[in-house]
């Protein structure tokens, strides 16, 4: 397990490399996101997409299971408050090979739990012509092996 301590900012990685089908997407769209361009390869040769395109959440999703396989996984993660801008720049097609990356991009020690400290990292998807199709910064609480003990006193909840 990886700790607060343990990180760097600038580490950064890429993930192990995946086949996304067209059972994948259509599966993933009619539970979740069943627009015709996701569900219907016939009629979503008459979208704007010219044909069948995976859900911009289930991009999120592929790229988030590909970054905890491969690194989060290890790390002593206490959850996420969120992300910031998440940008759908191209969409993933049947049999596009899609691969992560991340890099952190900053680091801090809580100021209301000193168990804990808020990393900040990037976290792309790229498609097999090594073009991103996702980009987003995810912030996550990570625990600490040693609490900090100068920290501050703020209002409860403050992260």
């Amino acid at each position: 397990m990886r700790y607060f301590e343990d990180l760097t900012v600038g580490e950064r990685g890429e993930t192990h490399r995946q086949v996304i089908t067209e059972d994948a997407i259509v599966a993933f769209a009619r539970e979740y996101d069943p627009q015709p361009f996701h569900v219907d390869p016939g009629l979503a040769q008459t979208s704007i997409w010219s044909g069948l395109v995976a859900s911009g959440l289930q991009s999120l999703a592929l790229v988030s299971r590909l970054v905890i396989d491969d690194w989060l996984g290890e790390i002593a993660n206490l959850g996420s408050p969120g992300l910031e801008p998440l940008n759908l720049r191209l969409p993933v097609r049947p049999d596009d090979e899609i691969r992560g990356e991340w890099e952190v991009l900053s680091m801090r020690p809580s100021r209301s739990h000193p168990e804990r400290g808020v990393v900040r990292y990037q976290m792309k998807l790229l498609n097999h012509r090594e073009e991103v199709v996702l980009d987003t910064v995810a912030v996550i609480l990570v625990s600490r092996q040693t609490p900090w003990t100068d920290a501050p006193t703020s209002p409860a909840g403050a992260a």
